[in-house]
């Protein structure tokens, strides 16, 4: 039904004209593709609020400036996230926009969106390295010899090579195993509604040509 209107509404607007009727179909609450994109943008900033958050106060409440570093860690990822969300949840904003010339900028508006998609698997994906590594430098650093450690640190039986060979088993299995599972999380979030609007996007070019 959403599309036979909104192919409605693309038929009888000229071609740069602004179609304030369609800012309904596109950005309405509810389940249009874009209103579900903009949720779940939303709730993902939430999730990395809480999450970050407590991180972040943890480590500064529990050990005061000696473990100050993995405070910053995820205070600056989650700046990044933030920056993210800014610029894709203002071009969500741009698509539901009753200003928005339809036929000129949506196509682009669509295109712009599949890379800030792409853009968030990899960088998704490059966490997981980061943060092994962080961690690996962390304990290498601030944890004592004697202590109990996670990674197999250089030492005087356990060459760099060795060591570093160990973390990168670490590395690669694991990023590879997130590349997969935060493709499937980005898909079902925000992939597949991409797809439903390039859908939409693609019969009413097919429905002007042929009409």
């Amino acid at each position: 039904m959403e599309l036979d209107e909104l192919k409605d509404i693309w038929k009888e607007q000229p071609p740069e004209r602004v179609a304030a009727d369609v800012q309904p179909l596109l950005g309405k609450r509810s389940n249009t593709p874009i209103a579900k994109m903009k949720r779940h943008l939303l709730l993902e900033l939430i999730a990395v609020f809480v999450c970050y958050g407590f991180v972040i106060i943890y480590f500064i409440a529990k050990f005061e400036s000696r473990y100050l570093s993995i405070s910053v860690l995820y205070f600056f990822l989650g700046s990044l996230f933030c920056i993210y969300y800014y610029k894709k949840s203002k071009l969500l904003k741009e698509m539901e926009c009753m200003a928005c010339e339809v036929k000129s900028n949506l196509s682009k508006q669509v295109a712009t969106l599949e890379k800030y998609i792409r853009f968030y698997v990899w960088a998704g994906t490059a966490i997981i390295p980061i943060v092994v590594i962080f961690f690996y430098w962390f304990e290498y650093t601030y944890v004592p010899p004697g202590k109990e450690h996670f990674f197999i640190l250089p030492s005087d039986t356990t060459s760099i090579a060795k060591s570093l060979g160990s973390l990168l088993k670490w590395i690669i299995p694991l990023t590879i195993v997130f590349y997969y599972v935060n493709k499937w999380y980005v898909r079902k979030l925000y992939g597949k509604h991409v797809e439903s609007l390039k859908e939409m996007l693609a019969q009413m070019e097919d429905d002007q040509r042929y009409s």
